[in-house]
């Protein structure tokens, strides 16, 4: 592991930069009337700034000049891997700035994010060679987890507990995978740091301490992270990382919001307005606190990483059995609620309709 101690301090760049900038935030956001005010269907009580996804893109971008810089004298850095990251982060960023300045349609925003998500698989072709029929693939599901992100950044450190776990998972894994395989998935160390990096700057701002949040992601932040966790995934998969690895630290999120999605389509909603229904939401509602549910799912996400991880180089009927654990993982997550008393509405609803 000699990429060890640059990667760190990659990462290490990565947060110094985003929590030196989050402060500045509030002030400037405020002014430019990009405020979150708590309503009926939100989680928050006081009125609160939107944007620290700025800081957050920032960071990733100081860490990608930095990689350029170093990485014709450091083999884990070079590649292009980190630069591509923060791009795919800043382009998918960008939308969510836009929609949280002005808003966006809903059809103009999935076409835009799907131009993001095309945009990502052609740098992974450019970058590793890999056939042209992935890009589409890559369209769709980078803008669906852009969304999942989106839909589940709905508590304080939620988020970003997430891309801190994540980061590291995908960091270890791509590790593990290029050392006992015929992987090429090295370049996940550095990447997957940075974006545990700039996930771990955000917090203190974003209600770590258990106090009310300084900032909140905002689209530009959600839109961001979930891009670049999506590309740490999707591409880490092209180069060799494991079906279940790649998957494994999304199946918190993944379950949650296809779940929801479900539930509230078969009950007749529209599934892209405001709602409180994901079981995320409806644990605060049984008495769980912001920062308890975001170390839930993150010690989940942790736990799915690990399973995988073990698994994924033994023979296939234990992969099997660690497939198996992850669904009934992300099943017990959504399921969670409604052992704790507070079942999702929409399932009745749609059982009602049906009927």
């Amino acid at each position: 592991m000699s990429g060890l101690v640059p990667s760190l301090g990659l990462g290490l760049l990565a947060a110094v930069v985003t929590a030196a900038l989050c402060p500045l935030l509030p002030g400037l956001l405020r002014r430019a009337h990009l405020l979150d005010a708590p309503g009926d269907r939100s989680s928050h009580t006081v009125p609160t700034p939107r944007g620290g996804g700025l800081a957050v893109l920032a960071g990733a971008v100081v860490a990608a000049v930095a990689a350029l810089a170093l990485g014709p004298a450091v083999p884990v850095l070079a590649g292009g891997w980190v630069p591509a990251l923060a791009a795919v982060g800043v382009a998918a960023g960008l939308i969510g700035l836009v929609d949280d300045a002005r808003g966006l349609p809903p059809g103009l925003r999935a076409v835009l994010q799907l131009l993001v998500g095309t945009g990502a698989g052609l740098l992974v072709v450019a970058l590793d060679g890999v056939s042209w029929v992935w890009v589409p693939v890559a369209a769709v599901a980078l803008a669906a987890y852009v969304n999942a992100v989106n839909f589940m950044d709905g508590l304080n450190t939620v988020t970003g507990l997430h891309a801190v776990v994540t980061g590291v998972a995908f960091a270890v894994m791509g590790v593990v995978a290029d050392a006992t395989g015929p992987a090429d998935t090295e370049w996940l160390l550095p990447a997957g740091l940075v974006v545990a990096g700039v996930g771990l700057g955000f917090l203190p701002f974003n209600g770590l301490s258990g106090g009310p949040a300084r900032l909140f992601l905002g689209d530009v932040g959600s839109y961001g992270l979930g891009a670049m966790i999506a590309f740490l995934a999707g591409a880490g998969f092209l180069t060799g990382l494991p079906l279940e690895m790649a998957l494994a630290p999304l199946v918190v999120w993944l379950a949650d919001t296809a779940h929801t999605l479900v539930l509230r389509m078969a009950a007749g909603e529209r599934w892209y307005l405001p709602h409180r229904t994901h079981a995320y939401q409806r644990l605060t509602d049984a008495g769980w606190s912001h920062r308890q549910v975001g170390v839930a799912a993150a010690g989940a996400t942790a736990l799915a990483a690990v399973v995988a991880t073990l698994v994924a180089q033994d023979a296939l009927v234990w992969r099997l059995v660690g497939a198996v654990a992850l669904v009934l993982l992300g099943w017990a997550w959504v399921k969670l609620p409604a052992w704790l008393g507070h079942p999702s509405p929409w399932g009745a609803v749609a059982r009602a309709r049906r009927g």
